[in-house]
């Protein structure tokens, strides 16, 4: 899938990561966590991912539960989508 120059750049951008590093923190996320939650993000953002799917997607991809992943998922949509 090609996606514009310009949305690339904001989907991998330092302020994009930071915001998912800091999501990672609060919730006490290992670093190769951080890294497999931003990917799923990542993916929502490109359309390779439904939006629907994100917490189920997170739950299974990060190995948590359903109460985490649904906390996880409200800082996410509040922070990045």
């Amino acid at each position: 899938m090609n996606i514009p120059t310009t949305i690339a750049d904001q989907i991998y951008s330092t302020e994009l990561y930071e915001k998912i590093e800091a999501i990672g923190l609060k919730h006490k996320l290992h670093i190769d966590i951080v890294g497999a939650l931003a990917d799923s993000i990542r993916f929502v953002l490109m359309g390779k991912l439904k939006a629907s799917e994100f917490i189920g997607d997170i739950e299974k991809m990060l190995q948590i539960s359903r109460e985490q992943a649904l906390a996880i998922a409200e800082d996410v949509n509040k922070q990045i989508f």
